[in-house]
């Protein structure tokens, strides 16, 4: 029964190697040689997990005997099944199955990874064909064929394999390491240092010091950072989900676009969100950090210096966000000490939790004490959910009916789609458009900063990568934002040189708060009117980060890798600057100590 099991896990490697010849799709075109370690890598190290399952088979096949098969057959339905959500993941997000995917999805389902009811139906059909198939593999498992020569050829493949990943990253052969992340649960041998030392290889420290973390007690802000005026100007900050910043537009933002020519108001044309992701790009915005702090202030709850400057200085807090804000949790970071927190992620569609947020939010401002400001926080999900009401009459046509992220491919038409996510867009500045009416005729925009953003952008396949969405690169569709200020009394017009979302608290807390603290004891930022030449911005994501300059991006991977290349993704066999490099440790290890 034993040498069944094993010709069972070594047939059904086939299916589940043709499945994963499919992530090639993601890599860069394949060479001869970068064909040939694919090849040893799949079959080795997948070869290898096939004999661990064969192992691990043993005590049941003793037990069950004549019964293996109701074992055999679904774990490794189950197996195929997964690879090929996996697979479905990647294509959109770019990242693999993890604990950390499925802590995403189940802790708010459709709030931040999202599957349609098609691609649930095609998954479970995936898994009934899964079911077929292994059973048949289990019947032909019946027949007897020696094993050995095939283990052996794994074997050799795995030890092959290894030995190449090795070496290719030890010589900095780039065209072999940035292979290795595509390909799910897979874990190549490193041997830098030990070639290094024995003479085998050069050492190139400016590759892998990126992927150098600070650890150590959080030690945030450096030194205590106090408001030397008491601010009587409200604050707001109305940020849409998924806004790209060529979004902002006379045809699809007639509303902000408006707002942004009027007196005191200014719009920044190369603003750039720290992130990617939602985490990220509202983390960076509060606390003016980037992205690799999250965990910390995760963790210890720590509220970003700005809000502490709103709470002491008696601000009335109204936080609405149509979107959760417990998943990421800026209710235990940004928002951090302070209640309520008006969340309206639920049943009901997102454009009606955007509608519901711009109702409460007025309420708020009517019921308010008129004699204190106020921080006002409105977060828009319906652009995120390519959501709107069906009789919404301004809708861009055609545009595809139904989001269905499986028939997304590279030859798949992006327009239906991005009409779908213009029309969200129109929606939402509508919503702006509403509360920015009721302000002006409450004489509330001559007393109040506005702050117009996104989180992170969006992507339609522009660079014909497969990629759709966020979360999956740092190109400018994913990471820059419009960027709206109306600050009364303070000269508007047009900025055209790069910001950050890291230049937000460091402004309002300097001119707002007249805080004399130095910046860089409580940000990475600088003031938004300081137009001095920035080459390099610090952008992050859920689960790794990178460098981005206006023609180079140099990218840290979970496993290890760094790749250098243009910014419309295209691999560069170039070194990362050790320049950006070393500022760029000392922004992530500044505040630990």
């Amino acid at each position: 029964m034993m040498s069944r099991v094993g010709r069972f896990w070594l047939m059904a490697l086939l299916p589940l190697a043709i499945l994963l010849w499919q992530f090639t799709d993601f890599m860069p075109k394949l060479t001869a040689s970068t064909f040939s370690y694919l090849l040893l890598a799949i079959v080795g190290w997948y070869g290898v997990i096939a004999g661990i399952y064969t192992l691990l088979s043993w005590p049941f096949t003793f037990a069950l005997r004549r019964f293996s098969g109701w074992l055999m057959v679904p774990v490794a339905a189950i197996t195929g099944a997964l690879l090929w959500v996996d697979l479905e993941v990647f294509e959109q997000y770019r990242f693999h199955l993890s604990p950390f995917v499925f802590q995403l999805f189940l802790s708010q389902p459709g709030e931040v990874i999202e599957f349609s009811w098609f691609t649930w139906l095609v998954s479970a059909g995936a898994m009934l064909l899964s079911l077929l198939l292994f059973t048949a593999l289990w019947r032909l498992s019946l027949r007897q064929w020696k094993q050995w020569p095939v283990w052996s050829l794994i074997i050799i493949a795995f030890l092959s394999g290894e030995v190449w990943h090795a070496i290719a990253d030890a010589r900095g052969m780039d065209h072999i390491t940035i292979l290795t992340r595509n390909l799910p649960i897979y874990q190549p041998m490193t041997a830098k240092r030990f070639m290094a030392r024995h003479g085998w290889a050069v050492a190139h420290p400016t590759s892998d010091a990126l992927n150098v973390k600070e650890k150590g007690a959080l030690h945030y802000p450096l030194t205590p950072v106090q408001a030397a005026k008491q601010p009587k100007m409200n604050v707001l900050y109305l940020l849409v989900d998924t806004w790209r910043a060529d979004e902002l537009t006379p045809s699809d933002t007639p509303n902000v676009e408006a707002f942004s020519k009027t007196p005191d108001t200014t719009r920044y044309f190369d603003h750039f969100s720290g992130g990617n992701s939602t985490q990220a790009g509202i983390f960076s915005l509060f606390y003016s950090l980037p992205a690799t702090y999250w965990a910390a202030f995760d963790e210890s709850q720590k509220p970003p210096v700005l809000m502490n400057l709103f709470k002491n200085a008696g601000y009335q807090f109204g936080v609405y966000g149509s979107a959760t804000l417990r998943s990421p949790a800026f209710d235990k970071t940004v928002f951090s000490g302070i209640r309520p927190i008006h969340s309206e992620a639920g049943i009901d569609r997102r454009w009606k939790r955007d509608h519901k947020a711009v109702n409460q939010f007025e309420q708020f401002l009517d019921n308010r004490d008129k004699a204190k400001p106020f921080f006002g926080f409105l977060f828009f999900d319906g652009v995120h959910a390519y959501d709107f009401p069906d009789n919404f009459d301004k809708k861009v046509n055609p545009y595809w009916d139904r989001v269905d992220h499986i028939k997304l491919s590279n030859s798949f038409n992006p327009k239906p789609y991005f009409d779908r996510y213009r029309t969200a867009v129109r929606y939402s500045d509508q919503l702006i458009g509403q509360l920015l009416g009721y302000m002006k005729q409450h004489h509330l925009l001559d007393n109040t900063i506005i702050i117009i953003s996104a989180d992170h952008g969006e992507e339609f396949n522009e660079h014909h990568m497969n990629y759709w969405g966020h979360g999956s690169n740092y190109s400018d569709t994913q990471t820059k934002v419009p960027l709206v200020i109306h600050w009364p009394g303070k000269e508007g017009g047009e900025v055209h040189y790069r910001t950050s979302h890291f230049d937000l608290t460091p402004t309002l807390a300097t001119n707002l708060f007249g805080v004399k603290t130095p910046l860089k004891d409580y940000s990475v930022g600088k003031l938004l009117s300081d137009p001095s030449p920035r080459k390099w911005l610090l952008v992050g994501s859920y689960y790794n980060y990178a460098l981005k300059s206006p023609n180079e991006l140099v990218v840290t991977y979970p496993t290890g890798q760094t790749e250098v290349m243009d910014n419309n993704l295209h691999h560069l066999d170039t070194q990362p600057p050790a320049a950006a490099i070393k500022k760029a440790l000392s922004m992530m290890g500044r505040f630990y100590h």
